[in-house]
């Protein structure tokens, strides 16, 4: 049947109302195939399953045939078909199913769009389209998530489950491929292999409760320029892509429904430039596969054998694929030949043998072993005699080996005859596919340096990008480190935390937000926050601010460095002080104190004086002072003596002692301190057995029944208690 009739069938269906009413408007789905050698475009609705599979005659809208069947593709829905339009490229530019001239196959898809839009009145800006299997690769991964048991598992669930297994099958991918491939891939489709909760193999888990559902799946990969050139062509267009899938996945939804899966068929679609495999088995799509042979290999074994242009060649072929007896056409050099069906038999014989050899080759590679049968669609099946070479490089009987597409198909209506024809299963299936998947395509972005995988369900913000790529969003955003209060010599000192770095984030060069929306290649950088430094405060950064002592003592230069205490134990300077530290910084202030230091005599009846000015043994000191001693004849004596014997100097300053009388923990104790000195809480710890260092509870430190700090000054008959508690 020409196209021209059926465009007439086509209008006849869409004229009868199908598409009355703006929900079966915004239903309808625009399936566009862009094939090596043409554009087929498809006008789909979405209906309920069981509702048959219906077909009329010719002339008369629809097709009588009713073909009844359990359950509809995916098991839930059917399809109808209300028009098509195809139109072939005027020259070659498409190759092995990659868009070479974008403009040209443009041009192309814009006719097909423009025809379907004017006939049906609709006005078409999203599209499901599917890529040859050009370079393709799959991945085989399981997925495991936990479940909250009391809750039904909804379609809407089982999808993210899926998109999340189709994620981690991406990310599993990239890594190892990461050095093997020169160009960037990511997923065009996938299939779930089988479906497991709580140990157990479901055929659909929609409806059931569990706690662990396990999902095995297998994805199938394609070049980023592939599926470029796809977005490229279709946004020239006006279009969006609502949903991409992979060819033989489209065509084994149309040929092998779900329940004829059980059974292990091969459906291999023969186009004109790939020819795309896959393999059902044990209720499931196992495998895909791709070769770079097809019907272009037949048409150009014509060119070689008649010198005929490219175009001429085609033309052979379909009057061969047709059963046309003889075939007139000009050569090259303008003489015209007429052939016979055997003669172009024998021209392609080779080439025929050779396409059906590599085809059969990769669906063992692929089985491992010969299919029980195997379906072969898309233009390039209808090569004579290609059904009997596949059976016998199988091995299997030839009724096993099938042209798919010329019967009717379970639960899809056709709005006309013409479409039985295995060249329209691919552009049906893609519908199909759509149909069930509506909106459920992937599309990639870049997240620092990263190809990440995104489900398509509307607006895609940035932030599902950094989830998926395993970037919290929070990381970005910095946190100032913690502040810390300490005390020095009894004074509370508190420090703000140090304020945080910021992190970086950008959406294709520019500063943006995590809500921001993303679409297909986008580029996102996204360096994490860093947070605040925390303090790290030394004990030599406090003793910088405090000077130590240098005086002259008479005509001695005396020198005396900064003692220090940390909750009431000497420490180092490399010490870094902690939240709730106690600092002592010890350092002579008086003349009493540097002569105690210095373990040197001290004589109550001389005169002290500090810059020649008169004080008392309790005169401040600090650094640059003088300090004299103006001796009595008795002092004088007792100096001479001390200054002749140093031993008896140290002496005379050990007896310069007294007792404090504390009751510590409940216990009487002596503590001997030297004249002049205070005694400082921190000093009692040396009176207990407990360690300080680890901690065993809260450290209770009490004066008087009152809270204590390690500056505090212990008189005689205190009562103190350290402990844990």
């Amino acid at each position: 049947m020409s196209n021209e009739i059926a465009i007439k069938e086509n209008n006849a269906a869409v004229n009868t109302g199908i598409l009355d009413g703006e929900s079966r408007e915004s239903s309808a789905i625009f399936a566009l195939d862009i094939g090596t050698r043409s554009v087929v475009g498809m006008i789909c609705m979405p209906n309920n399953a069981g509702s048959g599979n219906t077909a009329g005659k010719p002339g008369e809208g629809k097709l009588s045939q009713n073909i009844s069947g359990t359950g509809a593709v995916f098991g839930v829905r059917g399809m109808e078909v209300l028009d098509y339009e195809q139109e072939y490229h005027p020259a070659q530019s498409m190759r092995d199913g990659q868009i070479e001239d974008i403009e040209m196959v443009s041009g192309v898809v814009n006719k097909v769009k423009a025809a379907l839009e004017k006939r049906s009145g609709l006005s078409f800006n999203k599209v499901a389209v599917a890529a040859a299997g050009r370079a393709l690769r799959t991945a085989r991964i399981s997925y495991e998530q936990e479940l909250d048991g009391n809750e039904i598992i909804t379609q809407s669930q089982i999808h993210s489950l899926e998109y999340s297994a189709v994620a981690k099958a991406q990310e599993t991918f990239n890594i190892e491929n990461s050095e093997a491939v020169e160009d960037e891939f990511f997923c065009v489709g996938y299939s779930v292999v089988r479906n497991t909760l709580d140990g157990y193999v479901f055929a659909n888990l929609a409806g059931h409760k569990g706690t662990h559902v396990k999902l095995d799946v297998i994805a199938a990969f394609l070049p980023h320029n592939v599926a470029r050139s796809l977005y490229t062509v279709t946004s020239m267009n006006g279009l969006d892509v609502d949903n991409l899938t992979l060819e033989p996945i489209a065509a084994i939804n149309v040929i092998v429904p779900k329940d004829i899966r059980l059974l292990n068929i091969a459906i291999v679609d023969i186009g004109a430039g790939t020819s795309d495999v896959a393999i059902s088995k044990n209720g499931s799509i196992i495998a895909y596969g791709m070769v770079t042979v097809a019907g272009d290999e037949i048409t150009e074994a014509l060119m070689r054998a008649y010198l005929t242009d490219f175009s001429t060649a085609e033309s052979i072929k379909i009057a061969h694929s047709s059963g046309q007896k003889e075939i007139e056409f000009l050569d090259i050099l303008g003489t015209k030949r007429t052939l016979s069906q055997e003669e172009v038999s024998a021209a392609i014989e080779e080439t025929a043998d050779n396409l059906c050899r590599t085809i059969t080759d990769e669906i063992l590679n692929l089985n491992e072993t010969a299919p029980m049968a195997v379906f072969l669609v898309g233009g390039g099946s209808q090569t004579e005699g290609i059904c009997e070479k596949v059976a016998t490089n199988l091995n299997i009987p030839p009724d096993r080996v099938s042209i798919g597409g010329r019967q009717p198909f379970r639960n899809i209506k056709l709005c006309c005859e013409s479409l039985l024809n295995p060249e329209y299963v691919t552009p049906i299936g893609i519908g199909l596919v759509s149909s069930f998947y509506r909106g459920c395509n992937f599309f990639s972005v870049t997240v620092n340096d990263r190809k990440v995988m995104l489900l398509n369900q509307g607006s895609i913000k940035a932030m599902d990008a950094l989830l998926l790529a395993g970037i919290k969003p929070s990381k970005l955003i910095g946190l100032s480190s913690p502040g810390i209060t300490y005390t020095v010599n009894g004074k509370r000192i508190t420090k703000r935390g140090n304020p945080p770095r910021n992190g970086i984030f950008t959406v294709n060069g520019e500063h943006s937000t995590v809500d921001a929306m993303v679409r297909q290649g986008d580029v996102i950088i996204a360096l994490p926050a860093e947070n605040g430094e925390p303090h790290k405060i030394t004990l030599s950064e406090i003793a910088s601010e405090h000077k130590p002592l240098r005086v002259i003592l008479g005509t001695e230069d005396i020198s005396v460095p900064l003692e220090l205490f940390v909750n009431g134990k000497p420490a180092e300077e490399t010490y870094v002080v902690k939240e709730g530290d106690e600092v002592i910084v010890k350092c002579p202030k008086t003349i009493r104190q540097l002569l105690i230091y210095l373990k040197r005599e001290m004589y109550s009846d001389a005169i002290y004086t500090v810059n020649k000015v008169e004080t008392g043994l309790d005169g401040a000191i600090e650094t640059g002072d003088v300090i004299g001693v103006k001796k009595t004849e008795t002092a004088a004596e007792t100096a001479e003596t001390a200054g002749n014997d140093p031993d008896s100097l140290n002496k005379a300053g050990e007896t310069q002692s007294r007792i404090v009388n504390v009751l510590l923990n409940g216990e009487n104790r002596e503590v001997k301190v030297k004249n002049g000195d205070a005694l400082n809480f921190w000093e009692l710890l040396n009176y207990v057995s407990i360690d300080t260092e680890k901690a065993q509870g809260t450290l209770i430190l009490r004066l008087n029944q009152k809270e204590a700090s390690y500056t505090d000054t212990v008189k005689d008959g205190d009562r103190a208690e350290i402990r844990w508690e």
